[in-house]
Formats: C-alpha cells, sequence, structure tokens
C-alpha cells in the first residue's frame, strides 16, 4: 500500500500529569468505580481500603506525628495500578463523547488510516489535534473537565507540544502560549522532528 501522509496542520500534546497517583479524589474514584459496574459490597470494600494508611514527616531524620491523607492511592498497592487505569479511562471518554458530538477530531497519518484522538500510558497522555482554535478550545475544555473530576493536575514543566511542519511559527507561538507548553519543536532532536514531518 502507497503511503500517502496527510498535509494538514496539527499539532501533538505530550501531557504529564503532576503526582498522578497522589492526587486522584476519592469521590472521584469511588464514582469511576460505580460507573464501570463495581457497585455495593465490592465498591465498599475498594473504598475502605484507600484511606487506611496513615502517614508521617520526617524531621532531622525522626518521624513526627501521623496523619491520613485526604486524596490519593498508595504507591506499590496491588490494586493501585487498576483504579488509575479505570480513572483515566474516564479521560478517554470526555475525548470519545466530544468526538460523537462532531466537537473535536483526531488526526489520521494517511487517508486510509483511523482517526487517532488520543493515547495513553501511565500518567502520560499524548493528544493529537488539528492545528485550529476551535480545537484548541476543546482540548483546553477537556483538560479542564478531567481536573476538575479527578484532581488530577497537569505538569507543565513536564508537558511539551510538538507542531506539523505545516504550521505557521506565528500560530506556533499563539497556540503554545495559551495552552502554557513549550514549542517542542524548538528544542527536540532532528530525528523527533523528521518523523513527524514524515506522517505530517
Amino acid at each position: 500500500m502507497k503511503f500517502m501522509p496527510m498535509k494538514k496542520n496539527a499539532f501533538a500534546l505530550k501531557i504529564d500529569m503532576a503526582k498522578a497517583y497522589d492526587r486522584l479524589s476519592w469521590l472521584f474514584i469511588k464514582d469511576t468505580l460505580h460507573s464501570f459496574g463495581i457497585q455495593g459490597h465490592t465498591n465498599d470494600l475498594i473504598m475502605e481500603c484507600i484511606p487506611t494508611p496513615s502517614m508521617s514527616v520526617l524531621i532531622n531524620g525522626k518521624p513526627e506525628g501521623w496523619f491520613r491523607p485526604g486524596r490519593g492511592i498508595r504507591q506499590g498497592c496491588p490494586l493501585s495500578p487498576y483504579i488509575f487505569i479505570l480513572c483515566t479511562e474516564v479521560f478517554s471518554h470526555i475525548f470519545y463523547n466530544y468526538e460523537v458530538a462532531d466537537l473535536y477530531h483526531g488526526v489520521r497519518i494517511n487517508r486510509c488510516a483511523p482517526t487517532v484522538s488520543h493515547l495513553l500510558f501511565a500518567d502520560d497522555s499524548l493528544i493529537f489535534c488539528h492545528a485550529t482554535a476551535s480545537s484548541l478550545a476543546c482540548v483546553q475544555e477537556i483538560l479542564h473537565k478531567f481536573s476538575e473530576w479527578s484532581g488530577e493536575k497537569i505538569n507543565y514543566d513536564k508537558s511539551s507540544i510538538l507542531f506539523s511542519r505545516h504550521v505557521a511559527e506565528a500560530d506556533r507561538n499563539t497556540f503554545a502560549g495559551m495552552l502554557h507548553l513549550t514549542n517542542m519543536a524548538s528544542r527536540a532532536g532532528p530525528g523527533m522532528i523528521s518523523i513527524w514531518d514524515i506522517l505530517f
């Protein structure tokens, strides 16, 4: 099959969530479990496991006082990865709802390929989007909704943006500034840029 790249303005966002495990809202976790069919006694048992640990602060090498957190899931707990995956699935559902409502559209690498709006890996997210003001507004709204619901917060220092070669320099600076992200094209290695240019 002949490869025919799409000649469209697009960008990719690499979003990193700050302290992803530590910031998850317990109410959001409970509601998420319920929405995936984990209800009743099973839901209650899982939620009883989440707020049980106590923490202490080391001062001069010695623990001083104990307290219980008000949000988050534990690193190392066997349940935590599964809970986190279910919670990030809500993020995917928000994208899906926007796409079904014809409010947001992902990108495709050629005319025969499926549309891809986002990819998720652990606490990192890749968002693919057309470089337009309306698409940018949708991305901002989706990120805001998920942050409000879940308690998650974007780590802008570790997040970045990469544009296709067809996006004008002025638009790159405008979009990157609106999202509070670094224009990755100005500091990424030539290998990464060339791959993006081939695809888009």
